[in-house]
């Protein structure tokens, strides 16, 4: 269920995608297409497809049949070097390199692609001043973090090369709920600071309807709701979107 208008440019097409894992049929003709500069949420129960979903977009499973088109371009697997540096992945377990401090971590893969390095000082120092980590957090190694510190330096991380699409897996999930409010208010001004094609992925309606603009309702494979968060929340479109919002909003 497509809600794009016509003439909304589009970070992401999938078309008719379907993937078999041995023989068990994860989707089965999927359509999804992901606006430009949005924040679209997947929601659903454990299982339903999500990740995978997101695995998808950032050419980490190739579809049994079906395209993939990022930015209008269609992508053969495995995406090449170039694809996978525009698109920026955060996911629950942070993934912090251990003996790397929070700058290096940030910085990493700047570093990779040969930037110079007051570049990369003044990506990192914009990033972490719009993130709250001060000069001296970023000097601490992963283990001297706390969960709501690690969270926003991976968030960091993900977006330290300008990526084009940036997909967040249960991103903010791992910390307490104060912290996580911080971390959803800075995310949102960074957000309309460098507005980028955005996926998150949550178990939570009340975080979606917060940061999204629109919400994917995912369930057994299928997307049953795609739209604006407001026609989702006042139009859930049967019992089981219905029941997501009546237990969660």
């Amino acid at each position: 269920m497509n809600t794009t208008k016509p003439g909304d440019e589009l970070a992401v097409e999938l078309s008719q995608i379907s993937v078999k894992y041995q023989q068990l049929e994860l989707f089965s003709r999927l359509d999804f297409a992901l606006p430009q500069q949005q924040i679209t949420a997947v929601i659903g129960e454990s299982g339903c497809g999500k990740s995978t979903l997101l695995k998808l977009i950032n050419g980490l499973v190739a579809p049994t049949s079906g395209s993939i088109r990022l930015f209008g371009q269609a992508q053969t697997q495995p995406f090449n070097n170039t694809t996978r540096r525009g698109i920026g992945y955060a996911v629950q377990q942070i993934g912090l390199f251990p003996h790397l401090n929070a700058f290096e971590n940030i910085a990493l893969l700047a570093k990779l692609d040969n930037w110079q390095q007051t570049e990369i000082e003044q990506r990192v120092s914009y990033l972490a001043d719009c993130m709250g980590l001060t000069i001296t957090l970023l000097e601490r190694y992963p283990h001297q973090l706390s969960g709501g510190q690690a969270q926003r330096v991976g968030l960091c991380r993900s977006l330290m090369v300008k990526p084009a699409v940036l997909l967040l897996d249960e991103a903010f999930s791992a910390v307490d709920p104060i912290t996580r409010k911080e971390v959803h208010d800075r995310f949102l001004q960074l957000h309309q600071e460098e507005p980028r094609a955005v996926l998150l992925v949550t178990h939570d309606m009340r975080e979606a309807v917060k940061i999204a603009d629109k919400i994917a309702v995912m369930q057994e494979g299928k997307i049953v709701q795609h739209g604006a968060v407001s026609t989702v929340t006042a139009q859930p479109a049967n019992d089981y979107v219905a029941r997501l919002i009546k237990d969660h909003i």
